[in-house]
């Protein structure tokens, strides 16, 4: 099992949202977002796709940016939540050329990634988790991390 979270103000009220995604693996991961409503409760807003995915943020509007690979083929997609939902606005799609990356196409699309907190079962009874602040930046911790909620 393995679990992502990061904390993200997806509708500009000042109340972080959880974008939570979990799995057992790659072909199942699932990405729920949930915010605390009008009455304090926590409400799920949406549900999105999740394999070879990381959390992301567009530089210039704020929003939610998904970054999803996987063997040098790419997409980028954006996210807004109003009223409530949260819905997809733009994406774009891209195949890696040999001498690029896909931290070239963020540059290229003004996206940057978002710090999240990643945690998994080692499979020896243990869990580990990884604060990134951005894909080559992070801490490690044993057991479930969840000192960034705070």
């Amino acid at each position: 099992m393995s679990v992502d979270y990061a904390l993200r103000d997806l509708d500009g009220n000042g109340v972080p949202e959880l974008l939570l995604k979990h799995g057992t693996c790659e072909a199942d991961f699932m990405t729920d977002i949930y915010t605390v409503n009008d009455m304090g409760e926590l409400t799920n807003v949406g549900l999105l796709g999740g394999s070879h995915a990381v959390f992301a943020y567009d530089k210039t509007s704020g929003d939610l940016v998904i970054l999803s690979g996987h063997m040098g083929i790419g997409s980028l997609r954006w996210f807004r939540m109003e009223n409530g939902a949260v819905s997809e606005t733009n994406e774009v799609s891209f195949e890696i050329a040999e001498n690029e990356t896909y931290d070239d196409y963020m540059e290229k699309n003004n996206v940057a990634y978002m710090e999240f907190v990643s945690a998994f079962n080692t499979g020896e009874g243990e869990t580990e988790s990884y604060l990134y602040h951005n894909a080559d930046d992070f801490e490690k911790y044993s057991g479930l991390y969840l000192d960034y909620i705070k």
